[in-house]
This record gives C-alpha cells, structure tokens and sequence, in this order.
C-alpha cells in the first residue's frame, strides 16, 4: 500500500545521507541509492518526496555532501518532472536549471501579469507512447 511506499522513501532517503555523510568512498553507494531512489519514486508518482528531498541534498552543509552533490548533478540525477510524472509541479526547464544550478524563473512572472487570462495555450496531453520515446 501507500504506507509501505512513504515507508520505502524514508528509508531509502536515509542510505542515502547516510552514505554520503560517511566518505567520499561510499559516494558510489549512496549515488546507486539515488538512482534506485529516482526511479522508484517516478513508478510509484511520488515526485515530491524525491524532489524535496534532492533539494535538500544541493543545499548540503557539509563538504563530503557538497561532493557528494556534485557528482549526483554531474550524473544527471535531477528533479522528476511533470513529464515524467503528471502529478509533478516541476516543468523540464525548471528540472534543467536545477541541475546547472541556476535561478529558475517560470515563464508566467517572467511575461509579467499583463497577459490576461487565456494567453497562455494548454499544454496538449502526452500518449502514453510519448512519455515512453522521452524516456529512451
């Protein structure tokens, strides 16, 4: 069930810092974790706990985390995005710029508020088969 889900996250979260607090010879470790971490939490829809919790990893205080950090942007273990997950809040472009380490800024506060309400076209829903194709 969900419970079991929360239960596996939490744990998983917890190897995780825990290798990466451990020592630079465990990063591979605690990077596999992540991995493993990543894609369960994409196959189960829990983009939020993954998110908040990477978001707390590249703010690390300490310098094995700030390592470790590095190494999980420089293999591409970014934030789940809407299109990987429908139930995501991160968009592709705010996934990209966390990872390069830049300020995000959504498009809607970049326009400015003078666009009015339908300016704005609907994204058009992915197929199944496209969301594959994005993955491969």
């Amino acid at each position: 069930g969900a419970d079991s889900v929360v239960e596996a996250v939490k744990q998983m979260r917890s190897m995780v810092d825990r290798f990466a607090e451990e020592g630079d010879e465990f990063h591979p470790k605690a990077l596999s974790c992540l991995t493993v971490l990543r894609r369960g939490c994409v196959q189960e829809g829990e983009a939020s706990a993954f998110n908040d919790f990477l978001r707390g990893l590249s703010v690390a205080a300490s310098q094995r985390r700030k390592r470790f950090w590095k190494l999980a942007r420089e293999a591409g273990h970014g934030l789940i995005t809407d299109a990987e997950v429908p139930v995501s809040t991160v968009s592709a472009e705010e996934a990209r710029a966390f990872l390069a380490g830049e300020a995000y800024t959504p498009a809607s506060a970049r326009t400015g508020a003078s666009g009015g309400a339908g300016s704005a076209e609907a994204p058009a829903a992915l197929s199944e088969r496209d969301l594959e194709a994005m993955l491969e």
